[in-house]
């Protein structure tokens, strides 16, 4: 009886195998079958535009191509979309062969940075370079009797007061010049809207005011837009170059946190009250309520900045703020044949480029070009190409440099290429001459498109800070380990030769760009994000209106319901 009952077992096993095999067979020719049978359609990628509103006006107090690039290059996109796009700032900058179908409307004259003393007094003179926060630590490390410790701290308290005296007083008269261009301003967005009935405003938000209002006073949707995180909120272990403060003050200690949270942002408000309450009556002159920052216009409204994660000290950030950089252009000019000839000849080339609204003093720029010519000669470096600006160039003609080995020539021969390891430029394409792996160390200010540029080829930076935004990214680069920065206030020749040769040298600062560059170029397709971003704002626009009206209609309906049963 046991052995019937096995062999009963063994035939049941023997039949559902057959039965799984047979299935296996028969399914997978079922799939083969319809696997070459079957067809596929794309998934519609289109969104309906046909009633949606298309009117932008993009705004930007300052203007300069290198400032609104990074909008046009948004708009360029959105234009490509069917919707129509004016820019309104100062100077001509557009049409340009880059943005053919964006218009311009200009509010005057560009600013003058050469001639006007409020940036005179901000390029030739200090800025905060956080060195008294260093000079702190180092009395607090040193062995020195707690009498001196407290005299020297005492002097160094003094010194960080006088500097944000400055600082503040520098950013007071920045607001300054802006509320006296309010009115013309006004009146230039006052006519635009007229004419143009925009249904949004992309407001480029520094020192932008007048758009913010404008928009607001016309109940227009507002997207705020700034090169870093003007408008991200109040973060204890973040603060600004401004106060004298470093960017993280993750590790600073109890006595500057508080300082920078607290003391200095009360005395930047106290210096800017009273152009801000000047700022408050032009505002009631023309209608506009009076508020007590700009931001207070977008607090509610997608805010987008040219930043990405990694370049920025990490916080979190409203919903509504949304890092969208770098924003880049996807094609550049390519290199003329002279400059081709130049970097294919030399290994180790220094790029030394200014934005073209940056300057320094005279002296610095002799300093600059000496140590240029002392890397050269000490192998360091075996060439360097300059861009040079026309007033920049002529001020620093036929001025003497003498080099450590007793070498001696002329800025003349220099500047009009008659010394064969230089090569000076009036325009180049930054981008392209950073993408030739001849290039070795940039040179310049730290902004934002500069370093931008640096990341996305791996190019290391050697910072010198101009203004305080300049502060600011050298700060970030240093943290980055991808870049240092020089004092502008106490250039020195060696200094300069030891930094651009740690930038060669040291692996740390190698294996870091080659992280920073992989960052860079991700996020550098976000540009399209801020695009649909901004499409869907102007898409709200006629979605909120329709679900507004069908919710107060099923609300009436319901009403009545109700009164019906009752």
């Amino acid at each position: 009886m046991k052995y019937f009952s096995y062999q009963i077992f063994i035939i049941f096993i023997g039949i559902q195998l057959i039965q799984l095999i047979d299935f296996i067979i028969v399914d997978a020719v079922e799939y083969e079958f319809d696997s070459l049978t079957t067809q596929f359609d794309m998934r519609p990628l289109e969104i309906d535009r046909t009633d949606v509103p298309k009117k932008i006006i993009v705004g930007s107090f300052f203007g300069g191509l290198t400032r609104v690039k990074p909008m046009l290059e948004i708009c360029k996109i959105l234009v490509e979309r069917g919707y129509n796009v004016t820019l309104i700032a100062p100077g001509n900058i557009l049409p340009s062969p880059d943005y053919p179908n964006i218009k311009q409307i200009s509010t005057g004259l560009p600013i003058d940075y050469r001639e006007d003393p409020v940036y005179q007094d901000i390029f030739y003179n200090p800025l905060n370079n956080n060195n008294n926060d260093d000079d702190n630590n180092n009395n607090d490390n040193n062995n020195i009797e707690n009498n001196n410790n407290n005299n020297d701290n005492n002097n160094n308290n003094d010194n960080n007061n006088n500097k944000n005296k400055n600082n503040y007083k520098q950013i007071s008269n920045l607001r300054e010049l802006f509320v006296n261009k309010y009115l013309s301003y006004f009146n230039v967005y006052k006519d635009a809207t007229e004419s143009l009935k925009p249904d949004l405003f992309i407001c480029d938000v520094y020192m932008n005011d007048v758009c913010l209002d404008i928009a607001w006073i016309n109940n227009k949707p507002i997207v705020g837009f700034s090169e870093g995180l003007l408008a991200s909120p109040f973060i204890s272990y973040r603060s600004d170059i401004w106060y004298n403060c470093h960017i993280s003050m993750e590790n600073e200690s109890f006595w500057n946190r508080f300082r920078c949270a607290i003391i200095e942002p009360i005395k930047l408000m106290t210096e800017l009250w009273s152009i801000n309450d000047e700022l408050n009556k032009i505002r009631s002159e023309v209608g506009v309520n009076p508020i007590s920052t700009p931001y207070e216009r977008i607090k509610n409204s997608l805010f987008l900045a040219d930043t990405f994660f990694g370049f920025e000290v990490p916080h979190p950030t409203s919903p509504l703020v949304q890092e969208i950089g770098p924003v880049m252009q996807d094609e550049y000019p390519i290199l003329t044949p002279n400059l081709l000839s130049f970097i294919n000849s030399h290994h180790k080339i220094l790029y030394v480029s200014f934005n073209n609204d940056i300057y320094t003093t005279l002296e610095n720029n002799i300093i600059l070009l000496q140590s240029c010519a002392e890397a050269i000669q000490q192998k360091i470096i075996d060439g360097v190409i300059w861009s040079f600006l026309n007033p920049t160039f002529d001020e620093i003609l036929s001025k003497s440099i003498t080099l450590s080995d007793g070498t001696s020539f002329t800025t003349t021969e220099i500047l009009s290429n008659q010394l064969p390891h230089f090569l000076i430029t009036r325009f180049t394409s930054q981008f392209s001459i950073l993408n030739h792996t001849n290039v070795k160390v940039f040179l310049n200010e730290g902004g934002y498109t500069s370093i931008y540029e640096a990341l996305y080829t791996g190019t290391p930076i050697l910072a010198l800070p101009i203004e305080f935004g300049n502060l600011n990214n050298g700060e970030r680069l240093e943290r980055l380990g991808v870049g240092i920065t020089i004092n502008k206030m106490e250039l020195n020749i060696k200094d300069i030769l030891n930094k651009i040769k740690l930038l060669l040298e040291d692996n740390k600062i190698q294996k870091n760009l080659k992280k920073v560059k992989v960052l860079t170029r991700i996020n550098s397709y976000r540009k399209y994000r801020a695009a649909d971003l901004i499409e869907f704002v102007m898409h709200a626009l006629t979605l909120n209106s329709i679900d507004i009206y069908n919710l107060d209609e099923n609300n009436n309906n319901n009403n009545n319901n109700n009164n019906n049963n009752k």
